[in-house]
């Protein structure tokens, strides 16, 4: 059988998960013996062929055809080597009845005769249908390989984004944080020049009261002063009376006294 050394990847698997095309062998997409290869179209990437266990005819998209090989893909019979019984021989056919390949040493067994039998090499795809396979597959690894670029230069375009939208963000937190800075500030000023101006008008009306009760006071202590002064005047003045009239009336008697003769 004829091998091909690329890789097929399909949408969402990862390396691990696919087949290296020298693991493929172009078997049937529901068992895993050969098939008949009876067209490719280069133009609409579509592979038609014919399964020779029952001869029914099937087209498929190439993409979708290896993908659909790849579930009944068996190593073993890929190697080309027969392990029933140690046999170490190279396939040559694909027994129909048994739906089983098949060495020389198979044969000798004598398990098959009379079977239907397909020899191998009449229906393993040749030269040009394996080049245009691979031509289309090297056209989706193109494929793939610019996705992963497109891929990979999205995810820096995302990263870069992200970051310029991290960068905004820290700038519309530092510039909403000093925002309410100044207007923290400005509302402790405002409430700072309150309390000074309610502190200076009760200074102010304190000292305004102080100094009318200071003038009512003085007032009151002239006034109290001014009566006791004016009683202390008017006793004085009746005593400075009452002592004239005393001197008068002792200075009538003394020269009374002195015109008197003994």
């Amino acid at each position: 059988m004829s091998k091909q050394s690329n890789f097929i990847f399909e949408e969402g698997e990862t390396k691990d998960e696919t087949i290296k095309l020298n693991e493929i062998y172009y078997n049937c997409t529901e068992c895993s013996s050969p098939i008949e290869i009876l067209y490719i179209n280069e133009k609409s990437n579509t592979i038609e062929f014919k399964f020779i266990n029952n001869n029914h005819i099937k087209k498929l998209s190439i993409k979708e055809y290896i993908k659909e090989m790849k579930k009944f893909n068996d190593k073993n019979i890929n190697d080309d080597i027969c392990v029933d019984n140690n046999h170490n021989k190279k396939y040559e056919f694909f027994c129909l009845d048994c739906n089983k390949h098949l060495c020389k040493e198979c044969l000798k067994t004598r398990n098959h005769i009379g079977h239907n039998k397909k020899v191998i090499i009449e229906i393993q795809p040749n030269e040009k249908e394996l080049n245009i396979i691979d031509n289309i597959i090297k056209s989706y690894e193109n494929k793939i390989s610019n996705l992963e670029k497109d891929k990979i230069a999205k995810i820096k375009e995302m990263k870069n984004r992200l970051k310029e939208s991290e960068n905004k963000l820290k700038e519309k937190n530092k510039f909403q944080i000093q925002e309410n800075k100044n207007k923290k500030e400005k509302e402790l000023e405002i409430k700072n020049n309150e309390y000074l101006l309610s502190k200076q008008n009760i200074r102010d009306k304190y000292e305004n009261e102080l100094k009318y009760i200071e003038n009512n006071y003085e007032k009151d202590i002239n006034k109290i002063t001014n009566k006791y002064k004016a009683i202390d005047d008017n006793i004085n003045d009746i005593y400075e009376k009452e002592i004239s009239n005393l001197n008068d009336k002792y200075k009538k008697k003394f020269k009374d006294l002195i015109m008197i003769n003994i």
